[in-house]
């Protein structure tokens, strides 16, 4: 499955897949909970968590399938670029103080995640949620989560904000879970 992943991913880059470059308001609003140090940013895409976070005084790994992606965030010394298939690639234990996951659900790499957080880490995560009235959101029923999955998912974390809401836009709408939560 990692190389018809990463071909799909490598494709999708080299044809312009737009994206903003701006972080998500979960992000923006809630990175600040965490220690100045280690931030791992999941399935980072072209980055633009992973330049923020490294902007605002993070040293971040950067992991992500597709080395296009990752090209758009080369040459900064604060990102430590891995091309890795996150099916199978082993996070490092307590090496975190952030955790960053938007738009990306792999379930079987949840306890990884809290493993790899530091006492004290700040998790944010972000995805889509199965609805029938989605009509932007990954069409894999194993990409989407069940209501309140991603909360009993991480239910060992000190919640510290959950939210399942509607993200709308004049030509589209999706059901998403917002999650962050303390180690």
């Amino acid at each position: 499955m990692a190389l018809e992943d990463k071909f799909r991913w490598n494709k999708k880059y080299l044809d312009n897949h737009p994206i903003s470059d701006e972080p998500i308001d979960l992000v923006q609003y809630y990175y600040v909970l965490a220690h100045r140090g280690m931030a791992l940013d999941l399935a980072c895409g072209k980055g633009r968590h992973s330049k923020f976070l490294a902007h605002n005084e993070f040293r971040v790994d950067a992991l992500d399938i597709s080395e296009i992606a990752l090209g758009a965030i080369a040459h900064n010394d604060n990102i430590n670029l891995q091309s890795v298939d996150l099916d199978t690639h082993l996070l490092e234990y307590d090496r975190y103080d952030l955790v960053v996951c938007t738009y990306y659900l792999n379930r079987k790499i949840f306890p990884s995640i809290v493993q790899s957080m530091r006492s004290g880490a700040i998790l944010i995560y972000e995805t889509f949620v199965a609805h029938p009235d989605n009509t932007k959101a990954p069409s894999n029923a194993e990409f989407l989560l069940q209501e309140n999955e991603l909360k009993e998912a991480f239910g060992e974390l000190e919640l510290i904000y959950y939210d399942e809401w509607w993200d709308i836009t004049p030509h589209d709408k999706a059901l998403k879970a917002s999650l962050v939560a303390k180690k």
